[in-house]
């Protein structure tokens, strides 16, 4: 299994771009998943809309909770 997740941002000005290795994206898996299991207010729809991409990114399955909040 390889996940590759690239975040890009162009502008007028310059073009960003960022990617993510495997265990990047599972470090910020377990990162939400600490977020949202002590301090789930401080998380956004656009966080648990991140952390749907992510779960689906690695091939896991989505949990309800993100699901309830997307």
């Amino acid at each position: 299994m390889k996940a590759k997740f690239n975040l890009s941002e162009t502008n007028s000005n310059s073009e960003k771009s960022l990617e993510f290795s495997e265990d990047d994206i599972h470090l910020i898996r377990q990162w939400f998943d600490v977020v949202q299991d002590i301090h789930p207010n401080y998380l956004e729809q656009a966080d648990y809309l991140l952390a749907k991409k992510i779960y689906q990114s690695i091939d896991m399955r989505v949990t309800n909770s993100i699901e309830r909040n997307c």
